[in-house]
C-alpha cells in the first residue's frame, strides 16, 4: 500500500471540500462563496478571484479562506498562485476558528521550504503545521485529523514518537469518512493505517481500548462544543 499517495490526495482533496456558511454570513455572500468554490473547481480563477477579494476586505473569513485555496492551486493557467499570499490568507481564516483553513494553513507551512534546501526550517515549520493539523483535528476535520496522527508516528510534536495517540487519531479519521468499497477511499486506508501503526508500535490489546477510550472522549467533547462535524 503506497500510503505516499494517499497523503498526496488528503492535500489535493481536501480543498474540494464545501463548507456550509449559513449561520455565520448573509444568503448572499453563501451564494457568492459557493459560486467561487465551483469556479475554483473548474480552474476559473481570475473570476473566482474577483468574487472573494472584495468579500475578504469586508473581514469574511471564509472568502480569506478560498483565497487560500485558490493562491495554492499551482496550475499553469492560475494567475494568482502565490505561497505567500496562501499562507497569509489561510492564517487570517484560521485564526477566525475555520477548521479547513487551519488544516489549509499546515499543509502550506510544509511547503514553505523544502528538508533538502533548509532542514532545519523545515523541521520547525513541520512541529508548528502539526500543531494546526491538531486544532484542526479537534474540530473534527477528517484530513487533519489523519494529518495529526502521522505528527505523533514521526514524532514531530516534541520527537517522541507516540503510537497510541497516532492510533487514536487514525480511529477518529476513520469514524469521520463515510465507507466506501472503494480500497483506496479515506475510510479504508485509515483503517489500514489504524492496522499498520499497532503492528509498528507494537501495541497491546490494553494500549489499543486505551487510545478507542480516548477517541471517543475527543469525539463526545467535540459534539459537546459543536452542533455538527467540520467536514
Amino acid at each position: 500500500m503506497n500510503y505516499s499517495i494517499f497523503r498526496v490526495l488528503i492535500v489535493l482533496l481536501a480543498p474540494l471540500i464545501t463548507i456550509s456558511t449559513s449561520s455565520v454570513h448573509a444568503d448572499a455572500d453563501k451564494a457568492a462563496i459557493d459560486q467561487a468554490v465551483e469556479l475554483t473547481n473548474h480552474q476559473k480563477y481570475q473570476q473566482a478571484y474577483d468574487i472573494l477579494k472584495p468579500l475578504a476586505d469586508k473581514n469574511n473569513a471564509y472568502a480569506y479562506d478560498r483565497l487560500g485555496v485558490l493562491h495554492g492551486s499551482n496550475t499553469n493557467n492560475n494567475p494568482h498562485y502565490n505561497l505567500e499570499k496562501e499562507l497569509s490568507a489561510y492564517y487570517i481564516a484560521a485564526k477566525a476558528g475555520i477548521a479547513h483553513a487551519k488544516f489549509g494553513y499546515a499543509s502550506s507551512l510544509r511547503r514553505k521550504v523544502t528538508y533538502r534546501d533548509k532542514p532545519d526550517i523545515y523541521k520547525k515549520n513541520y512541529a508548528e503545521a502539526c500543531n494546526w493539523y491538531k486544532k484542526s483535528a479537534l474540530q473534527g476535520f477528517g484530513y487533519a485529523q489523519v494529518e495529526t496522527a502521522w505528527c505523533y508516528e514521526q514524532g514531530r510534536f516534541d520527537g517522541i514518537k507516540n503510537y497510541t495517540k497516532a492510533y487514536m487519531w487514525f480511529a477518529l479519521a476513520a469514524n469521520r469518512f463515510e465507507v466506501e468499497d472503494d480500497p483506496y477511499s479515506p475510510n479504508s486506508m485509515t483503517s489500514k493505517l489504524m492496522q499498520r501503526v499497532a503492528k509498528k508500535g507494537k501495541l497491546s490489546e490494553n494500549q489499543i481500548r486505551q487510545a478507542l477510550e480516548m477517541a471517543r472522549e475527543i469525539e463526545k467533547n467535540r459534539l459537546a462544543n459543536t452542533a455538527q462535524p467540520a467536514k
